[in-house]
């Protein structure tokens, strides 16, 4: 099978590798921290934000925009950039989250769609921990600076789903807005130390 191939071993490794890590921090932190309590990073803006339930659509696409980037760019040594940013970004956030305790629990999910959709998500069951930084926008920011590399029309559909999914982690209550800012901070800086410089090498330019 050839190297490139998007099911080739080493492909399949480092997807595997990405899929154990997230499951194992985001289950694992709340285990660790319990029922002590947390800070509180809320700045008086979240009080003014609604909670919508409709946004648990754009909150799960969030899982799904981070695999994007494996279509366009399946070749291996743009993978392993990628696996390595996503893994980077969660060893930062998983010891974030144990080192700096921010506690943001969300209302029940009792509406149709996120009653229906979340509850599916069982990492979601945290307690309210996993919040700073957010490493669901950092995952999506990371996919979406790979995804502006394809094409013009890629892009804005990368970005929309990215502004959807940041929205939605505060129209959810899963995340105070100071999370989310650091999620795409943390993830802007990853992608320039870590995926850029391949692009670069290879010769990748921006497509928006």
């Amino acid at each position: 099978m050839a190297a490139g191939s998007r099911f080739s071993p080493e492909f399949l490794f480092w997807a595997a590798s990405v899929g154990v890590v997230f499951v194992t921090g985001y289950l694992g932190i709340p285990r660790i921290l319990g029922e002590r309590d947390g800070y509180d990073l809320s700045i008086g803006v979240e009080s003014f934000i609604p909670y919508a339930g409709w946004a648990a659509i754009p909150y799960t696409l969030g899982y799904v925009i981070i695999l994007g980037p494996a279509i366009p760019f399946h070749e291996m040594h743009f993978v392993r950039r990628g696996a390595a940013a996503y893994l980077l970004a969660m060893a930062i956030c998983f010891s974030l989250f144990y080192l700096v305790p921010v506690r943001c629990i969300p209302p029940p999910a009792t509406g149709p769609i996120d009653g229906f959709l979340l509850p599916r998500l069982p990492w979601l069951d945290d307690r309210g921990w996993n919040a700073f930084p957010s490493l669901h926008v950092a995952m999506a920011t990371l996919a979406c600076l790979s995804l502006l590399k394809v094409s013009h029309w890629v892009s804005l559909a990368a970005l929309l789903i990215w502004t959807l999914v940041f929205a939605s982690t505060l129209l959810l209550k899963r995340h105070f807005l100071v999370d989310g800012l650091a999620g795409a901070g943390l993830a802007l800086t990853i992608h320039f130390r870590v995926v850029e410089p391949e692009f670069r090498r290879r010769g990748v330019v921006w497509a928006l």
